[in-house]
């Protein structure tokens, strides 16, 4: 569907995995040392995604599997690149901490 393929999109450009050249820490970034958590995380936040993944998943019919599939395996992607973002640094950690609480929340909400 479209919006797999617009998810796809953003997690191809800004939630690439792989080692950071010489680290080997398999950090989230690209290439050229950018880590783009800080975009995604300013942008709006982890509870407002959050509400976008229970919404979008509330009532999915499974006739496109794959479709669905792609969706979740983009929004995972982005949520554990904003997470990776406000936890890895001392001057976001209480940012940090209320995304954790967030999908906490979401996650016993039932």
């Amino acid at each position: 569907t479209a919006s797999s393929k617009v998810l796809g999109s953003v997690v191809e450009r800004f939630c690439t995995s792989g080692p950071v050249f010489g680290s080997g820490s398999g950090e989230l970034r690209d290439g050229s040392n950018r880590n783009y958590g800080f975009l995604l995380r300013n942008q709006f936040g982890v509870a407002m995604l959050l509400d976008y993944i229970k919404l979008s998943f509330s009532d999915t019919n499974a006739s496109n599997g794959t479709a669905l599939l792609s969706t979740a395996d983009a929004l995972s992607a982005i949520l554990k690149t904003m997470l990776h973002h406000s936890l890895s640094s001392h001057r976001t950690i209480s940012r940090g901490e209320h995304d954790v609480s967030a999908c906490i929340a979401s996650l016993s909400d039932s």
